[in-house]
């Protein structure tokens, strides 16, 4: 890519879905949608726009236009969204958001308490980011309830320390 000179965002935007129509969206391909476009890459080629999650200096969701202050919603619907942003892979099990959330109700309150924490939270973000909130970006398939294509500040912080972290050790400080 950095030889590449002639490859502009439009013209990746073009490659990209052929790219995936023959081999599927690899784990490359995705960073390189996620760098250079701004956005998440499925694998028939579909480009989603990524939606930014700040958690350092307040909790809100960005997208190119829109901006969402998660103050809006409840309180249940939002430690779901923090619990899910600090979570490995974005990903949790139904189980254990309701064994956080709500450790000292029945199985069968907290769940309905889930139910509706998780509904209103996806109500609240489809006006502004569209009707595709439950397949792109809030996703619930056989008990895990996801965050796809989103881009959080928190980990790109925790990442880049980690990496100074191992520049410093090795002394590489112009890095």
């Amino acid at each position: 890519l950095n030889f590449f000179f002639a490859l502009t965002p439009s013209l990746l935007q073009e490659l990209l879905p052929v790219i995936c129509s023959k081999m599927g969206a690899t784990k490359q391909l995705c960073e390189l949608a996620a760098a250079w476009l701004n956005s998440g890459l499925t694998d028939d080629g579909r480009l989603i726009p990524l939606l930014e999650i700040q958690t350092i200096g307040g909790f809100s969701i960005l997208s190119a236009d829109q901006r969402f202050d998660v103050s809006e919603v409840g309180q249940s619907s939002r430690m779901i969204l923090a619990l899910l942003a600090v979570a490995p892979n974005q990903s949790l099990t139904i189980e254990f958001l309701i064994g956080t959330l709500w450790p000292d109700s029945s199985a069968e309150k907290s769940r309905n308490s889930f139910d509706t924490a998780h509904s209103r939270l996806r109500k609240v973000l489809e006006p502004r980011f569209g009707k595709r909130v439950r397949y792109d970006y809030l996703v619930l398939e056989k008990g895990i309830l996801a965050l796809r294509n989103v881009r959080i500040d928190c980990a790109e912080f925790e990442t880049a320390m980690t990496s100074a972290r191992y520049q410093l050790q090795r002394q590489n400080f112009w890095q």
